[in-house]
């Protein structure tokens, strides 16, 4: 017969024909008339017959061929049930759970998980990522490093040494032109303060002056513009105060005289009754010497001038206070603002707080800056060579606001203190791999390096 031919196995069998798995092939001759019917002439009919041997099993081999690979399903986020270690393995051991998702990690954990990156820039990656994060990465208690702005205008993560400390660009959004020269004149959290300098005139100014000033997130590439600190206006409100238990006033205007300002440093405070900043700087007209204020509101700088405003002096904020380190860096004076400051500044009270003597060493300059902590205000006095190429000692001091006395610490236990161009600041170092705690990091134009 056509179409047949004997198998090795001693049977006749269609070769063409293809039987479903399970189905008795002698079932009659009514199959054999239904294969034929089914075929299909020509091209179609291969077709057809080589689709039907793979994908069912041969009547005659009995072979099923191998169905075609699955679509790849993505991988379950789970763990592994791993057995916990034990020192003594005759105890049987704990396992963890078999699965763990992603959304029910508790809050601790998530605190925990951000309080072990230290840097800001991979703090600000992680709140990108989904809301939790964002929201976990904003709720931590523990605050990240201090963001240090270099000279070069890179920012670094830490300010140890090794290699964490590549420097990260600005935001490109933060715009730094070369024919106009900025500087870096304060920071708060993740906010500094920019301030860029007018074309140099010699013949109307002794220095260099300010026409702009901004706040910037360097990071998210926010700008937020500040009064300019030169002004035209002729118009001004004036008032004068007595300092209390000191010989003098102190005066201010608001909004200010006409002025042509050089800043040297900016203070910010972010007020608890208020979302925006106070911000507070030492400026220089010509050669006097001022404290400025203004808010992000503010049209113009509230410029003030008393006698213990000195070349050399310092500020910094403390309980919504100004500090002001004065008299050539020998006495302290505190600034305290009304209750309107978040619309315009207003001076309410002046004192001076407590004098300034520390020991003093043969052949040395004494470099003095204020440091904020979370509950104290410190001082921090370098003891520098004549020419100020190498640091001799290191002292800090505590002030206590009720006995208006300083105290000398012999250690900062585990706080660190930062002093560079941008910020001076005092943190917990504990747990910290990348800074050590009991130690001072001078990164400001008097030291690179020093490191106590």
């Amino acid at each position: 017969m056509s179409g047949r031919r004997e198998s090795r196995g001693g049977g006749r069998e269609d070769d063409r024909k293809l039987v479903a798995p399970g189905r008795d092939r002698d079932a009659g001759g009514d199959d054999e008339d239904d294969g034929r019917r089914d075929r299909m002439p020509g091209c179609l009919g291969l077709f057809a017959g080589w689709k039907k041997r793979h994908a069912t099993t041969s009547a005659r081999t009995g072979r099923v061929a191998a169905a075609p690979p699955p679509p790849p399903q993505p991988r379950a986020k789970e763990l592994k049930e791993v057995p916990a270690r034990s020192e003594d393995q005759e105890h049987p051991v704990e396992t963890l759970p078999a699965v763990i998702e992603a959304q029910e990690l508790p809050a601790e954990i998530e605190s925990l998980i951000v309080s072990k990156i230290p840097s800001i820039y991979d703090r600000w990656s992680l709140q990108r990522v989904c809301g939790r994060w964002r929201s976990a990465a904003l709720n931590c208690e523990r605050a990240p490093l201090p963001l240090i702005v270099n000279a070069d205008y890179t920012l670094s993560n830490y300010f140890a040494e090794g290699a964490d400390c590549v420097p990260q660009k600005m935001n490109q959004l933060v715009e730094h032109p070369a024919s106009h020269p900025s500087t870096c004149l304060g920071s708060l959290d993740n906010w500094i303060v920019i301030g860029y300098e007018a074309e140099f005139d010699p013949q109307e100014n002794l220095h260099p002056i300010h026409d702009e000033c901004c706040l910037v997130q360097p990071i998210k590439g926010g700008i937020v513009d500040l009064a300019s600190p030169c002004s035209s206006r002729c118009r001004g409100r004036s008032s004068s105060l007595q300092v209390e238990d000191w010989d003098g006033t102190f005066s201010y205007s608001q909004p200010a005289r006409a002025y042509r300002l050089r800043l040297q440093k900016v203070s910010l405070c972010r007020s608890h009754g208020c979302a925006n900043f106070k911000i507070a700087g030492l400026a220089s007209q010509g050669a006097q010497n001022h404290i400025i204020f203004c808010t992000p509101e503010c049209k113009v700088w509230t410029i003030s001038s008393a006698g213990f405003i000195t070349m050399g002096s310092d500020i910094q904020f403390f309980q919504e206070k100004l500090f002001v380190l004065g008299g050539n860096q020998t006495d302290l004076f505190m600034i305290d603002f009304g209750p309107h400051m978040c619309l315009f500044p207003t001076v309410s009270r002046v004192r001076r707080c407590a004098a300034i003597d520390p020991l003093i060493l043969n052949d040395t300059i004494q470099q003095k800056n204020l440091v904020q902590s979370e509950e104290h205000l410190l001082l921090v006095v370098r003891y520098l060579t004549l020419n100020w190429d190498q640091l001799v000692a290191v002292r800090v001091f505590q002030f206590d606001t009720d006995s208006r006395t300083w105290t000398e610490k012999q250690s900062i236990g585990s706080m660190t203190i930062l002093i560079s161009l941008s910020s001076s600041e005092c943190f917990d170092a504990s747990d910290r791999k990348e800074i050590k705690s009991d130690h001072i990091y001078f990164l400001d134009i008097f030291a690179r390096s020093f490191c106590r």
